[in-house]
């Protein structure tokens, strides 16, 4: 149980730490939001990827 609590709160942060770079760079640089949607979608993407990551990990503890 407070594994999978572990998991959700760090795939909660690295979201959070991708939109938040997405939103930097929009206010630095324009305000069309296209970094955001590319901070969003790389935020999703490393989540997939730490979750294969476990899957494989917990595959290999069997």
């Amino acid at each position: 149980m407070k594994h999978k609590f572990l998991v959700i709160l760090i795939s909660v942060l690295i979201i959070l730490g991708f939109l938040l770079i997405g939103i930097s760079v929009d206010i630095l640089l324009n305000k069309n939001y296209s970094f955001l949607i590319i901070g969003l979608g790389t935020g999703l993407l490393a989540i997939a990827v730490y979750l294969e990551i476990l899957r494989r990990d917990e595959e290999n503890r069997d």
